[in-house]
C-alpha cells in the first residue's frame, strides 16, 4: 500500500472510533510502532483525565482557586493543539481559566 493510502485507511478508522486527524498526529506522536488508532484506543482518554487532574491541582495549591474544574472538552482541545504535550497543554488549560476569571472580576 502507498503512503497516502495508509493514512486515509488510518483516518477513516479513527474517525469510526470518534477521533480526529488532530487525534492521530497525537498518536503519532507517541505511539511509536503500535497502531495510532489502538493507541488513542488505549491512552486518549487517560491523557485528557490526566490534564484535567493537573490543571485542576494547579487551583488547588493556589490562595484562591482561579481554576476550577476543567471540563475533558477543554482537556482535549489543548491536546490537540499541543499535539499531545501535557505541560503545554496544562498551562494553557490554565492560562485560559484564569484569563476568563479576569473577564468577569
Amino acid at each position: 500500500l502507498s503512503y497516502v493510502v495508509l493514512i486515509l485507511l488510518i483516518l477513516k478508522g479513527a474517525e469510526q472510533c470518534g477521533f480526529t486527524a488532530e487525534d492521530i498526529q497525537v498518536s503519532l506522536n507517541h505511539c511509536a510502532e503500535v497502531n495510532p488508532v489502538m493507541w488513542l484506543k488505549e491512552n486518549w482518554e487517560n491523557m485528557i483525565e490526566t490534564v484535567m487532574t493537573l490543571a485542576s491541582n494547579v487551583g488547588h495549591e493556589k490562595d484562591q482557586n482561579t481554576i476550577g474544574t476543567l471540563s475533558k472538552t477543554e482537556a482535549r482541545e489543548a491536546l490537540r493543539t499541543h499535539k499531545g504535550n501535557i505541560w503545554a497543554s496544562v498551562t494553557e488549560c490554565v492560562e485560559q481559566r484564569q484569563a476568563k476569571v479576569k473577564l468577569h472580576d
